[in-house]
């Protein structure tokens, strides 16, 4: 009857230990947002930059995309954009003041990359459209 008793305990304990391994790893609806264990971080910040050693050259907004960065809780998540913020703002011999910044969570690295990839061609977009308008000035100028 022992043997049978201590079968029974084990099966029970396996039984426990294995639904707690499995509902720690599902994603926990709270307030119907989704947060799993980890998720994927991307940051955009466009700051607006101007040259304090060469004071000749115009003011200029740039677009800093940021790698993806996987993290595993909120604290993480707003270390990493602080960090983010810092390196983009202390730059060597240039004034630099945060226009915007935004974040973006993504549960998979393949929606981060796709994501990544959609917000760099939009930049490239808007530099273009940028220095497009500049070029047909000068060539308007010359004629």
């Amino acid at each position: 009857m022992r043997p049978l008793f201590y079968q029974i305990i084990i099966f029970i304990l396996i039984l426990i230990i294995l639904s707690i391994l499995i509902f720690y790893n599902l994603p926990v609806s709270e307030n119907n947002d989704t947060i799993s264990s980890h998720h994927f971080v991307i940051l955009t910040v466009i700051t607006k930059e101007k040259d304090i050693l060469n004071p000749e050259n115009p003011e200029g907004t740039k677009f800093h995309l940021s790698p993806i960065k996987e993290v595993k809780s909120e604290e993480e998540e707003y270390k990493y954009q602080n960090e983010y913020k810092n390196i983009t703002i202390h730059q060597f011999g240039k004034q630099v003041k945060v226009l915007e910044s935004k974040i973006y969570i993504f549960n998979t690295y393949k929606e981060a990359s796709i994501k990544s990839e959609e917000l760099y061609s939009i930049a490239l977009q808007q530099e273009n459209q940028q220095v497009q308008p500049e070029i047909l000035e000068y060539q308007e100028g010359n004629h």
